[in-house]
């Protein structure tokens, strides 16, 4: 049996190298192998190993993070409270002169702080990607999802392991963990989010009128919202780095109006 499990897994990771087209398995990956109902926990996660720390699978609700009534778009995530580490060896060996890419959602709950952590990817004691606090969600109640790409340089003797790890006081939920073929490697653009956006509106040939605030994040360098409300519309304060603007006509009581969409963005590398 074993022998003609070996020669199943070397055909199969022969196909894979020629068409790099396949993910790489990760068991459990999206930790929905559990049954569990809306906000409820079970403490074993399958196809993981629980180094140390409390770990466990859990089903949100609105209550932790948005949007996540019924279904939800996080069935089930897996929890790690304080220092913890979870890992799994994939049956896999990374091939020589090989890119891949690493994905995964990262959560951080409603009003819990999110403790920095690792995920890293090793070829037995040699590391092959590291993640340290990579990116953290917008704000809390909601995720991120990150991705990085490395390089196997040479054909590994020993299979893959996953390792996920947290530090410090806090709560971290991931999701989603995905492990592919990459066609090449290319330096990574700045992680963009959009911290504030809202309208204003105009008439032909009448002043905008004063900025409707959707949404505004508070600017750690200024203590201050990012939108700068005025009467002639919405601006963005000077500590972001990038502003985009949009518009599309509208009928408003029977005349021809702008209405004006303004964003302000910032770069996680600030």
């Amino acid at each position: 049996m074993k022998l003609i499990q070996k020669a199943l897994l070397c055909a199969g990771l022969l196909f894979i190298a020629q068409g790099h087209t396949a993910n790489i398995s990760i068991y459990n990956a999206n930790f929905d192998a559990s049954n569990i109902s809306d906000g409820s926990s079970f403490s074993h996660v399958n196809n993981w190993t629980k180094d140390y720390g409390l770990i466990g699978v859990h089903n949100p609700t609105s209550d932790l993070f948005v949007g996540e009534e019924g279904e939800g778009l996080h069935s089930n995530t897996l929890y790690m409270i304080n220092d913890a580490k979870v890992s799994q060896v994939l049956s896999f060996k990374a091939l020589e002169n090989t890119d891949y890419k690493l994905t995964f959602d990262i959560g951080q709950r409603f009003n819990i702080k999110l403790q920095n952590y690792i995920v890293r990817i090793k070829a037995g004691s040699r590391v092959l990607a590291l993640l340290d606090t990579p990116v953290r969600p917008s704000e809390s109640g909601t995720f991120a999802r990150h991705s990085i790409l490395f390089r196997s340089t040479s054909q590994s003797t020993e299979l893959l392991t996953l390792e996920v790890e947290t530090q410090g006081a806090g709560h971290a939920h991931f999701d989603n963990f995905e492990l592919s073929y990459a066609r090449d490697i290319r330096q990574a653009k700045p992680y963009l989010k959009t911290v504030a956006y809202g309208y204003d509106r105009q008439l032909a040939g009448e002043p905008n009128t004063p900025c409707t605030l959707t949404k505004s994040l508070t600017s750690a360098a200024t203590s201050e919202p990012y939108f700068v409300p005025e009467s002639d519309g919405c601006h963005c304060d000077d500590s972001h780095k990038v502003w985009t603007g949009s518009h599309r006509d509208l009928w408003f009581f029977g005349r021809y109006e702008f209405k004006n969409f303004y964003e302000c963005v910032i770069s996680s590398d600030k």
